[in-house]
């Protein structure tokens, strides 16, 4: 599903994934059923940048994309990019039968039972996931709404960075995309994003995410507890996690403060995971994929497999994308990997591959 595509009609699209620590971009050449890898970069943002999917310093945002976008070609490029936090709203919702032009007329009155903000302050799509076929059926479709104010946003800093908005996603659904294309044969699966700020979890059944939430944690909260207990700065902190990430030595307390922030993580993981079973009883999770730029915590990916009892691994996003050995190092990418699922997923937007 990709939202609001009124802006653009071009044939390729790069993807811009705005995370609060990091920007990331990435190009994908369409080739038959796969990619072939165009361009990759990151830039790092100052704390505070874009707080819970908001933009708090629009100035420090506009200088980072035009940083990011410094060694491509000049010319305005064609953008896609996600949206996340909460102003961002999607559910799976099962309705009786109506045609595809009653679906369309009665969706503001449908998703107001669901969206928890005024319909007519947000953008609102849908997906059906099940066929306009069958006049005797239910329909099961997930809603998607966004605060317009929150959109208008993005897109305003966008173009005056002399980009074209054409696709906008959610962080789910671009996580999504990526998932479905790396890995064909998985019908189902929660993929856990962890971030910077926000921890993303997104159910995918059959290749559509059925179920997502945002939790306003992730790897910045352990840096603060780390602050807090050794009584370092902010800076000092993060290279402490960092450390940690990295399966280094650590003085005991360090691993005290980030098994306690660990700790609270894990239990918001837990709730949203219990939520989705409640809602859905009779799914069944085949393996769970962990992403982004907090995922290797050392005590994540063995905590998850021996809570929930199933196969947790790290989501390797280059099995549906070849590259020139010549311009990327197989290191940099594998160093990347876990922080680029999601621009790459936009980045598969492009119609060629339609």
């Amino acid at each position: 599903m990709s939202w609001f595509n009124k802006w653009g009609g071009q044939s390729n699209v790069v993807g811009l994934d705005m995370g609060s620590h990091t920007l990331k971009l990435a190009s994908l050449i369409p080739k038959k059923s796969s990619f072939v890898l165009d361009a990759l970069h990151t830039v790092s943002l100052p704390h505070g940048t874009i707080v819970d999917g908001d933009i708090l310093d629009s100035l420090t945002l506009e200088k980072g994309i035009q940083e990011l976008f410094s060694n491509e070609k000049k010319g305005s490029k064609s953008i896609a990019f996600a949206v996340s936090g909460s102003a961002v709203f999607s559910k799976k919702i099962t309705i009786p039968f109506l045609s595809e032009k009653e679906l369309e007329d009665q969706l503001p009155v449908i998703a107001a039972q669901y969206v928890p903000f005024p319909i007519e302050e947000a953008n609102m799509d849908y997906q059906l996931l099940s066929p306009l076929q069958d006049k005797t059926q239910e329909l099961d479709l997930v809603i998607t709404a966004v605060k317009k104010k929150f959109l208008e946003n993005y897109v305003s800093l966008l173009k005056t960075c002399n980009l074209k908005p054409a696709v906008v996603d959610t962080v789910a659904t671009a996580l999504a995309n990526t998932f479905s294309l790396a890995y064909p044969n998985q019908k189902s699966a929660v993929l856990i994003h962890i971030g910077a700020c926000l921890t993303q979890i997104v159910v995918i059944e059959k290749g559509v995410p059925v179920f997502s939430d945002a939790i306003s944690a992730g790897g910045n909260n352990i840096s603060y507890n780390i602050r807090e207990k050794l009584k370092l700065s902010f800076q000092e902190a993060d290279a402490l996690k960092i450390n940690c990430t990295k399966d280094q030595h650590l003085p005991e307390e360090t691993m005290v403060a980030v098994k306690e922030a660990c700790d609270h993580l894990y239990n918001d993981i837990q709730l949203s995971l219990n939520s989705y079973v409640r809602q859905f009883p009779q799914s069944h999770i085949e393996a769970i994929y962990l992403s982004g730029g907090s995922a290797k915590i050392v005590p994540l990916i063995e905590w998850l497999s021996n809570s929930l009892s199933l196969k947790v691994s790290y989501l390797n996003p280059w099995n549906f994308i070849s590259y020139d050995p010549k311009k990327f190092r197989q290191s940099e990418l594998e160093e990347l990997s876990l922080m680029m699922p999601v621009a790459l997923g936009l980045a598969s937007r492009s119609k060629a591959h339609d």
